[in-house]
């Protein structure tokens, strides 16, 4: 998928690289747009990437990686799930060298009109987990898409065994 700026592709060997590159910066723990530890052994990168290449089936759903051609090179991500019929969900994140340029706001409007088109999803939402400025930008992101506020979505994580209180955002699909 593109629009000429950006393009969404498939996870890939290549990508190992990268990750493992992001993995060794102490910020990646604290912006968490890449879900690896600090620093990333390179076994968890192909393990991150691996999961990624699980599709539908894997823990993260359907990941696409966001680039910028005709550089080939991770520049985001952004995960589609689907939850239940005809509702789905959206979640991504930049490398803190390429936020503020649009691009998250990009490959979401393209996810989602991709998404609407050929799953037939009825609506979208994106559930802003992140705290802070990080959240705050991920807000704008969702709002620059086109996505409304509709409420808080409370949710209990078993991994961690906390419940969470976290922004939802809806996007109907076009009539």
């Amino acid at each position: 998928l593109t629009d000429g700026t950006i393009l969404l592709r498939l996870p890939d060997e290549n990508d190992i690289a990268t990750i493992f590159a992001y993995g060794q910066d102490p910020d990646i723990e604290e912006t968490a747009w890449l879900p690896i530890p600090v620093p990333c052994p390179q076994e968890v990168a192909i393990r991150t990437v691996r999961e990624f290449q699980q599709g539908w089936h894997g823990r993260y759903g359907f990941t696409l990686i966001i680039t910028m051609p005709p550089d080939v090179d991770l520049r985001g991500v952004l995960h589609l799930s689907v939850h239940a019929a005809g509702i789905g969900e959206i979640a991504y994140g930049v490398a803190p060298p390429y936020r503020r340029q649009g691009l998250a706001t990009r490959a979401v409007n393209l996810a989602a009109a991709w998404t609407f088109r050929e799953l037939g999803l009825t609506r979208l939402e994106i559930v802003v987990t992140a705290r802070g400025g990080q959240g705050l930008a991920s807000r704008r992101v969702a709002e620059k898409a086109g996505f409304v506020y509709e409420g808080i979505r409370r949710s209990h994580l078993q991994a961690t065994g906390r419940d969470y209180e976290d922004p939802l955002y809806v996007l109907p699909a076009p009539i």
